[in-house]
């Protein structure tokens, strides 16, 4: 039979009271009784709130812990997938971060492409368009967002991308300060989006760097790469074939990380000023 916490502490007590002389014992019952008279004297609904605030308290440690173990994860998962042209949608669900780790580790990157394509469908990515057009940097995109995002449902993928890739041009230049992104990837540039970012909480760290390798970062593949990694060919007619639907999600996505990281670091900055 199992020994409880509790009933090892009562035995240890119990051992305590036994080893203690008579006046020793008398001088804790008094000490005991002194404390139950101050107990009494409190109103029981301070003791509800002290008790509800230390259990809150515990509780958002809990979540303290929870979301420092999330970062971590993201920092370092996150980068695998950016080398693969892929980025975490900040509107999918929450544990998709952990869910896409453990499919990467378990069956490899295929795995993951797979689970994207399912989950990136059209209802999706229509959720998606509407939210990065609702207001911000990309509502006046909004008709020509609809007319991509119907190419990418008629399976017209090469349509999609040139706008997607013109727009992230559009929203680096107008809300980063950053031109000619697509022809001059430059250390220069990345500087300059870090120093934009500064303002924005670490949650958003592992993201918004994940963002930067996908968009800023130079990519040593070659042939069928993704057009995320080639934007300069695709937008010179370098690639006339564009790409597939793979590439046009994965450009929706970066669409939906740059219109994500502005609000946060708009936010931050309003918070700052108030």
């Amino acid at each position: 039979m199992a020994i409880t916490d509790r009933e090892c502490v009562a035995r240890i007590v119990q051992r305590r009271l036994r080893a203690m002389d008579d006046q020793e014992r008398r001088n804790l019952q008094a000490e005991l009784q002194a404390m139950r008279e101050v107990l009494a004297t409190i109103d029981p609904d301070f003791i509800r709130q002290v008790t509800d605030a230390a259990k809150a308290a515990t509780e958002w440690l809990r979540d303290l812990n929870k979301a420092k173990a999330s970062v971590e994860l993201e920092r370092d998962f996150l980068p695998k997938l950016a080398v693969e042209g892929w980025l975490i949608s900040p509107s999918g669900p929450v544990d998709q971060p952990e869910r896409l780790s453990e499919l990467y580790a378990k069956e490899g990157i295929e795995a993951v492409d797979r689970y994207l394509f399912e989950r990136l469908d059209a209802e999706v990515c229509g959720v998606i368009v509407d939210g990065i057009t609702k207001q911000g940097v990309f509502a006046p995109w909004r008709p020509t967002f609809a007319k991509a995002l119907g190419a990418l449902e008629r399976g017209d993928h090469e349509l999609a991308i040139p706008i997607w890739l013109a727009a992230l041009e559009f929203g680096c230049a107008s809300e980063l300060g950053i031109r000619d992104v697509y022809s001059k990837p430059e250390p220069a540039n990345r500087n300059v989006v870090t120093k934009q970012l500064a303002s924005v909480s670490t949650v958003y760290e592992p993201l918004a760097l994940a963002w930067l390798e996908v968009l800023l970062g130079f990519s040593g593949h070659r042939g069928r790469a993704p057009a995320i990694f080639h934007r300069h060919a695709v937008m010179h007619g370098e690639r006339p074939l564009i790409g597939t639907r793979k590439d046009a999600l994965q450009c929706l996505l970066a669409l939906e990380v740059l219109a994500y990281l502005v609000e946060a670091r708009d936010r931050a900055r309003s918070g700052r000023s108030t």
